[in-house]
């Protein structure tokens, strides 16, 4: 039943009148969808296996894994079926270099531990050149001085409770745990990467994807960074911990040969960091090194910075890797250079700049026994690029830097902010000087309270002073300043923001931090915008009361409002997702389902659409409703979905309707009755 609306929108073309506002969206970024198939099974069985044998069930199953690699065609796109390899439990034998096998969105390769994750045991691994390879509960583990898990060159790569284990042969005996280089569409979720000397996480010129609710530890430099040119990327979720340099960073330094154009300019764009928790580390909680359109919001971090300062902002490095002796790396560099990328052909420097970094409402606790050696922030004075570099000069860090809504505890009252004397965040920037700093934020002002630190339980004590502190909203980006050549592709305007750690809608008036002191109930609103004949309903307060105090928006407010919930993590309740078109591109519609099946489709078809062509793109978690059952509700009020057939003019609409008599009206208009999809909490 459900998949009928789904089906259509998918195949939508433009509808061009401009419709709702974007208001905020959620941030609980959903899972990617691997889809069911249909797939060919292959076991292996390192114990009682034999190559020689069929591998198709798991009596007959191979025993190494090298074996059934080599069974999946090489550079051949798998189009009708995929490959689901199954691995029992025991520790494996694998290819010495993993390479060129190409799943489909239709026909993925998925490699999976058969009796549950961490029972198949790999060691150290190197893939090249795979698409739609999905790496499900595996466990990695030695190095001895190599990557626990390195690809190169990868499309559609997914890790879902990976554990990468540097620490199987000597403390810290991998050089990174995970390093991902020149690929796009990455996915890691519920993995857990550690053991590293250099950097547990290490993202180079990564483009499109998300970092979800991993441990990410143990590392003497940071415990993870994207950088060279990595684009439109969430990290939210996670736990990083136990690191030197510290937690994470957007870009850090990158040798200009390995950047991929156009994405040559800052070290990461349009990157998310949302909803993480950093604790014990030696450098800052969060960086930023040469970023555009960066957004660090709602975050919780302890015990960070000891060493300097707990938050920074600074230039990227860039450098031409092996120049002058390597004529290759040269060549390279100057290919990059002559076609507008920010580099040189020399060892380079640190100069790339920092542009619209948003730095808001997260909360930085350092007890008195750990405070940050010698300021609260890091912020870069401006430099002036070499000549040729093609980077505007001078190369600052504060342009559109947003530092806002944060409650930091750390050290003394009289700590310094780190910009004093310092020709940067000056009195001439509106957006950051000390007198906003001070005003924008509770800097040692107000001591956080949590459930417990030392078991990562960051539930705010009620009644703490601490949340009442403002927060404020996350920004809508305008793209119009990004870097022309080449191009850079305009990221999402907007940032997802409005949901916590747990999956519980925030309250607009806050607090900060990665999870909020209690979910409210919500109330939905219904619209009705006569111009499109489209009706629209949302949970959002500042939506709603946008919409009803700018009739020139074209929305009209039915009067239909009942009750769901806000978390949907909470017992019993299910999540209602948010999807939304294009206006212009189409479609011009936001479509609500609490059918993961359902979800799973719209996202599929997102990621499998190029930017630029009609698709329902993911944009919030919208409420909490209670689950429909065989087409009724056990409790609360059944709310029924009707669908105006729109796909055959190319604007289609659903309403969610709540009165039998209501759902009679529309369908004698000939809307499609779809059935119960949720039910109120009223």
């Amino acid at each position: 039943m459900y998949a009928f609306s789904v089906n259509r929108l998918l195949a939508l073309g433009c509808l061009c009148v401009v419709g709702l506002l974007h208001g905020p969206a959620a941030a609980l970024t959903p899972p990617f969808p691997i889809g069911s198939g249909p797939w060919r099974e292959v076991w292996v069985d390192p114990a009682s296996g034999d190559d020689t044998r069929s591998g198709t069930t798991r009596l007959d199953a191979l025993r190494t894994v090298t074996e059934a690699w080599r069974r999946i065609p090489l550079q051949q796109t798998l189009i009708a079926e995929g490959v689901r390899i199954k691995l029992t439990a025991g520790n494996h034998v694998v290819p010495n270099y993993w390479e060129s096998r190409w799943g489909s969105f239709a026909a993925p390769i998925v490699i999976e531990a058969a009796d549950g994750s961490g029972t198949a045991r790999l060691p150290a691994s190197t893939f090249f050149d795979v698409r739609h390879l999905y790496l499900l509960g595996l466990y990695f583990s030695g190095g001895d001085g190599g990557d626990g898990l390195q690809c190169e060159r990868c499309e559609f790569l997914l890790l879902r409770q990976v554990t990468i284990n540097g620490n199987a042969t000597r403390p810290r005996g991998v050089q990174e745990g995970l390093k991902v280089n020149q690929s796009q569409y990455v996915f890691v979720e519920d993995s857990d990467i550690a053991g590293a000397g250099d950097n547990a996480l290490d993202f180079v010129a990564v483009q499109y994807g998300h970092i979800l609710n991993s441990r990410i530890h143990d590392a003497v430099d940071w415990c993870g960074y994207v950088k060279g040119g990595a684009f439109d990327l969430t990290v939210e979720g996670n736990t990083f911990f136990d690191c030197g340099n510290g937690g994470f960073t957007v870009g850090q330094g990158t040798g200009f040969q390995f950047m991929s154009a156009p994405f040559l300019h800052y070290e990461g764009s349009h990157v998310r960091v949302l909803n993480n928790l950093v604790h014990d580390t030696v450098g800052a909680a969060f960086g930023v090194n040469g970023g555009y359109n960066v957004t660090i919001a709602y975050n919780t971090a302890w015990r960070v910075g000891r060493q300097s300062h707990v938050l920074e902002v600074v230039h990227g490095s860039r450098s031409c890797d092996g120049a002058p002796a390597s004529s290759a790396a040269v060549t390279a560099c100057r290919e990059r250079q002559q076609i507008g990328g920010w580099g040189t052909a020399d060892e380079g420097g640190q100069w790339i700049p920092s542009r619209n970094v948003a730095i808001l409402n997260n909360v930085i606790y350092n007890p008195p026994d750990a405070p940050s050696r010698w300021q609260q922030f890091a912020i870069a004075t401006p430099i002036t690029p070499p000549a040729g570099s093609n980077v505007p000069a001078p190369a600052r860090v504060d342009d559109g830097l947003v530092i806002r809504g944060n409650v930091i505890w750390n050290g003394p009252a009289t700590h310094p902010l780190g910009i004093e004397d310092s020709p940067v965040c000056t009195d001439s920037n509106p957006d950051c000087n000390a007198a906003q700093l001070a005003r924008d934020n509770a800097i040692n002002t107000l001591e956080p309270a949590f459930a417990d630190l030392a078991a990562e339980d960051v539930r705010p004590m009620p009644g703490g002073a601490w949340l009442t502190a403002p927060s404020f909203g996350l920004p809508i980006f305008s793209n119009a300043d990004r870097p022309t050549r080449p191009e850079l592709p305009p990221g999402p305007s907007y940032v997802p923001s409005d949901t916590d750690r747990r999956g519980a809608l925030r309250s607009v008036s806050g607090p900060a931090g990665a999870i909020q002191a209690s979910a409210l109930p919500l109330i939905v609103a219904e619209f009705y915008a006569p111009t499109l004949n489209h009706y629209f309903i949302t949970a959002s307060a500042a939506e709603q009361q946008a919409l009803e105090s700018n009739p020139g928006l074209g929305w009209q407010a039915t009067g239909v409002r009942f009750a769901v919930g806000g978390d949907g993590s909470a017992p019993g309740a299910v999540t209602a997702w948010r999807f939304y078109g294009d206006p212009v591109i189409g479609p011009n519609t936001h479509f609500y389902t609490a059918v993961p099946q359902e979800r799973d489709g719209l996202l599929r078809q997102s990621w499998a659409t190029p930017a630029g062509a009609p698709r329902m793109n993911y944009e919030a978690a919208g409420f909490a409703p209670w689950p429909a059952s065989d087409g009724g509700c056990a409790r609360g009020r059944p709310v029924t979905r009707l669908y105006n057939l729109g796909h055959v003019r190319g604007d289609p609409n659903h309403r969610f309707v709540l009165e039998e008599s209501v759902i009679q009206s529309m369908v004698a208009q000939a809307w499609v009755r779809e059935g119960v999809v949720f039910c109120t909490t009223d």
